[in-house]
């Protein structure tokens, strides 16, 4: 089974599939190029791309 941290590198900065299933499911992500998430609300964008997905 593959790591979110082998993934890593094929993650894109736009919501995607994950390219496997983990345990059996399809999930999404996306990469936040930011160090420290200091300056980050990773929940923002979870809220972005539910309200995309209305329009």
């Amino acid at each position: 089974m593959l790591t979110l941290r082998e993934l890593g590198p094929s993650i894109d900065t736009e919501w995607a599939p994950l390219p496997v299933r983990m345990r059996g499911h399809v999930y999404s992500a996306m990469r936040i190029d930011d160090a420290d998430l200091g300056h980050t609300d990773p929940s923002k964008f979870v809220a972005m791309a539910h309200l995309r997905s209305f329009f």
